[in-house]
């Protein structure tokens, strides 16, 4: 008797096992579905300040943004000329703080509101 309830338990852990990889198998059959986002950069006109190792939610890594910030704007725009203070184009730099102060909000809403952070870099762009 005791065999028998052994080959019964045996062969349901079997079909059990079957009828899992049965459902389970055509899911990893399937090639994986890549979403690809394009995001025009043009390293002309713009830079990236990345912040993703950085705590917003915390004073010194919003100073640290905006400092990132204020260098890529420096870089785009032309902000110093052999360690001389050389004031680059104006318009340039404020097209370029228009175009990432509202990025730098939205970035520190989301991490006082303890929100999920889909990119985590500023794009600064200008028309040069």
């Amino acid at each position: 008797m005791d065999t028998r309830k052994i080959t019964c338990m045996a062969a349901a852990t079997v079909v059990g096992s079957l009828l899992i990889l049965s459902t389970v198998g055509p899911a990893h059959a399937q090639p994986p579905v890549i979403v690809e986002g394009h995001h025009y950069y043009d390293p002309e006109i713009q830079r990236v300040a990345p912040y993703g190792d950085l705590n917003l939610a915390e004073r010194v890594g919003q100073k640290r943004l905006i400092r990132r910030v204020g260098y890529a704007v420096d870089d785009l725009c032309g902000g110093y000329l052999l360690g001389s203070p050389y004031y680059g184009d104006r318009e340039c730099s404020r097209a370029a703080w228009d175009s990432a102060n509202p990025q730098i909000a939205a970035a520190f809403e989301q991490a006082r509101s303890g929100g999920f952070v889909a990119a985590a870099a500023v794009t600064i762009g200008s028309t040069r």
